[in-house]
């Protein structure tokens, strides 16, 4: 399914290619340039084996990444047909505006950057028709009716989510970086996929990139402040030099467009590949861009330099798909490649856990150092220790107490993250299970933890554990704390009201009940949750 939405959005890529090359570059142009003449079919065809793009397509959850980008060139193919109907005839097709409403809705609800559609044809609009009317004067309503659209677009987004932009350094409490160190580092990590898209080695390429050293100033590292510097000479110089290489122009333009969400100031991890899906064809169309004005090169070399770049490609891309053809070759590779990941060197030792679970002896060993060496890669999860946790019986070895230590330091700070949160889950049903035999003093030290950092989701998991071993006062004081959080979820309040159906409390839980409906009631989905609730209430069961 995921291949074949590739192949729907490498045809949309086509589409949309053509029409750039036939507004931006005149037809005497084209006939006398023979990388200009092929472009589409060059930039499409490079996009499509482009390495880069291997985990939108083979990661499964990557799904919502490639059908949120086939809504946006559908929206954005919908507009380019819009405005040259309203070039041609003076007014829009009325179909068009009902289309772009369904294209930017299901975008969204694809995936949030889906949003993007809005800054992608503000983009389009600017470089193909330049605000013109059907008097080919610049229309000063086009204008007002692009940027009001944006910045409608851009309220309701955060409307939506319910996103507090005030209390932007708030988002960042279960993150290892600062917002300061994430706009600094981003530079560096905008530079790197460039260099992964252009010189796409496999060696280079991986799921996890969390051995990327964080910026904590603008020389620390020393390569931050030339990142930067190299990032506003690229986009100062798409602006300079947009009349003379609208494609070159376009194709900066597109990439930096494409990484205004998940590259700026929203607490999202650092680096991950499929952020460059719809990015990467501003790089390629750039690049093709670039060879295509080139007058001094010969014709012959600009076909040689892309035939040896489209050879490298598919030799890599090659080489990463069968990396990926099991679970343990693409575990074995990540480590490989990334000695110096946390998640890379936790993954291969869960792989060597799961061969030694099935009675391969030789695989204990190196399980219990790749936990061991996973810990000593930096503070951003508990993962590794929480795995030792919970394989003791299978690797046979002993309890240590600085385990629990270990994992308390890193919820402390920087205060838990969404691994962390999955952690403590896996170690709850461990426990339930009565597969993890750990003293059960060590094991409420680690849950206080996760209720100090003071996070509903970890205060919620915290509470299951509890009820999990019979503490139920402790249970529901710490699951209080948790529908009490300024930002509590319908889920954690409902968790809160069943504990206390479960209690037999009846007249605390309506109250709460109430309180959820009265805030929370008008969503359809909410609706339904709270229904169920007071279904489950009425008849007193036990949830």
């Amino acid at each position: 399914v995921n291949l074949a939405i590739h192949l729907v959005n490498g045809f949309l890529l086509y589409l949309l290619a053509r029409t750039m090359l036939g507004l931006l570059v005149s037809r005497e142009q084209l006939s006398k340039n023979v990388v200009l003449r092929w472009g589409p079919e060059v930039v499409v065809a490079l996009w499509m084996i482009n390495p880069i793009n291997l985990t939108t397509v083979l990661y499964v959850s990557q799904r919502m990444n490639s059908l949120a980008a086939m809504f946006v060139l559908v929206g954005i193919l919908v507009y380019v047909h819009a405005r040259r109907r309203h070039l041609e005839r003076g007014r829009y097709p009325s179909l068009s505006v009902v289309a772009l409403i369904v294209c930017l809705w299901a975008a969204y609800q694809s995936k949030e950057n889906g949003v993007l559609l809005l800054p992608f044809l503000a983009l389009v609009e600017a470089m193909f028709f330049r605000f013109a009317g059907a008097n080919g004067q610049t229309n000063r309503m086009a204008v007002l009716i692009v940027g009001t659209t944006l910045v409608a677009g851009a309220l309701a987004a955060i409307a939506y989510e319910g996103l507090d932009i005030s209390r932007i350094e708030s988002w960042y409490a279960g993150r290892s970086f600062t917002l300061e160190e994430r706009l600094l580092t981003q530079g560096r990590v905008l530079i790197f996929y460039i260099g992964l898209m252009l010189f796409p080695w496999s060696g280079r390429l991986g799921l996890w990139h969390d051995d990327i050293e964080n910026s904590t100033s603008i020389l620390v590292p020393f390569d931050t402040a030339t990142s930067i510097a190299l990032l506003i000479l690229l986009f100062v110089t798409a602006i300079v030099t947009w009349r003379k290489y609208p494609i070159c122009s376009f194709g900066v333009l597109w990439f930096f467009v494409g990484h205004s969400m998940e590259s700026t100031i929203f607490p999202l991890e650092m680096v991950h590949e499929h952020r460059n899906y719809l990015p990467s064809f501003g790089v390629i169309a750039t690049l093709v861009g670039l060879l295509g004005y080139l007058q001094r090169a010969r014709g012959t070399l600009k076909i040689l330099l892309l035939a040896s770049f489209a050879i490298l490609s598919i030799q890599n891309l090659h080489q990463r798909a069968e990396t990926w053809r099991s679970e343990h070759t693409l575990s074995y590779h990540e480590f490989i490649n990334h000695p110096n990941s946390a998640r890379a060197t936790f993954q291969f030792a869960s792989m060597n856990l799961y061969h030694a679970g099935r009675g391969v002896e030789m695989m204990r060993e190196p399980a219990v150092q790749l936990f061991q060496h996973a810990r000593t890669l930096g503070d951003e999860t508990i993962l590794p220790e929480i795995g030792l946790l919970v394989s003791m019986p299978i690797l046979q070895i002993d309890f240590d107490p600085d385990w629990i230590d270990s994992a308390i330091r890193k919820l402390a700070e920087p205060g838990g993250n969404a691994s962390d949160l999955e952690a403590l889950r896996g170690l709850t049903n461990c426990v339930a299970n009565e597969h993890c035999d750990i003293e059960k003093g060590e094991l409420m030290r680690l849950y206080a933890a996760a209720a100090d950092t003071g996070r509903g989701s970890f205060l919620d998991e915290a509470a299951r554990f509890y009820n999990t071993i019979g503490e139920n006062e402790l249970a529901i004081e710490t699951l209080k704390r948790a529908a009490e959080q300024p930002n509590a979820n319908i889920q954690i309040r409902l968790n809160y009201v069943n504990m206390l159906i479960y209690l037999g409390d009846e007249l605390r839980a309506r109250e709460e009940l109430k309180e959820i409906e009265r805030a929370n009631g008008l969503l359809l989905r909410h609706r339904q949750l709270i229904q169920e609730n007071w279904t489950l209430l009425d008849a007193k069961g036990q949830p």
